[in-house]
């Protein structure tokens, strides 16, 4: 089934190794859980009329299985940073914004291709504005909060070697037994599109920073594996 965010898939992943089954690994057989996944982020930077901007995107897409069942997800972050000088000479007129947003995506809508040779994101995300001046009290929240939808049209393109890291372990512990192996890839790259509000693109220089990765594991507990009930959240 798919889940709404990829935080189910972060929190499955953590809480099903503690939290097996109400009953020993060794009762039914082995227990397996595994999980991949894809994500690329990107870092902006633009000064228009002496407001500098620094804009970051992060989407991923994710999946789990294991006892518990299997999860997928999709998702996008997004932050805008905005300072304004004002009168470079007085710095008491510094103006500082800061605006995220959160947006679960379909299949579709992010998807990286080949060995990270490419990815592509294309979704509308709500940001709002965090009040407060830095260097200062926090500022009183609005009487309404600055919110606004931003439309994200980005391209990923591998400017680099793929690097990969894999590796597998094996552990005891109270009468079970952990086999886990991993395989990690990140590859350097080039961003380029848009985000934008309908008025100002916050992102019209090609990126800063941006990379693609991907990650898949695969956990296998044998033996007396119960480990009673699962934290609290």
């Amino acid at each position: 089934m798919r889940k709404a965010s990829l935080f189910a898939v972060i929190l499955a992943v953590a809480f099903t190794a503690l939290a097996l089954a109400p009953r020993a690994a060794s009762a039914d057989g082995p227990i397996t859980n595994t999980g991949s996944g894809t994500s690329a982020s990107a870092s902006f930077f633009v000064d228009i009329d002496g407001v500098q901007t620094t804009t970051s995107v992060f989407a991923n897409d994710g999946s789990f299985s294991g006892p518990e069942g299997s999860f997928e997800g999709s998702d996008v972050f997004v932050d805008i940073f905005q300072f304004d000088p004002g009168n470079p000479r007085n710095s008491r007129d510094d103006e500082f914004h800061s605006f995220s947003g959160y947006a679960e995506l379909a299949p579709d809508q992010f998807q990286v291709f080949g060995d990270l040779d490419s990815a592509s994101l294309s979704a509308v995300v709500n940001v709002c504005e965090f009040p407060g001046k830095e260097g200062g009290p926090p500022a009183p929240p609005p009487p309404e909060p600055n919110c606004f939808d931003v439309t994200v049209d980005l391209t990923w393109t591998g400017a680099g070697a793929v690097q990969t890291f894999s590796g597998k372990s094996s552990s005891h512990f109270d009468g079970c037994r952990v086999r886990s192996t991993f395989t990690n890839s990140f590859r350097p790259a080039s961003a380029a599109g848009t985000v934008s509000d309908g008025t100002t693109n916050f992102t019209p220089n090609p990126s800063d920073y941006a990379d693609m990765s991907s990650f898949s594991f695969k956990d296998t507990f044998t033996g007396d594996c119960f480990f009673g009930e699962p934290p609290k959240v």
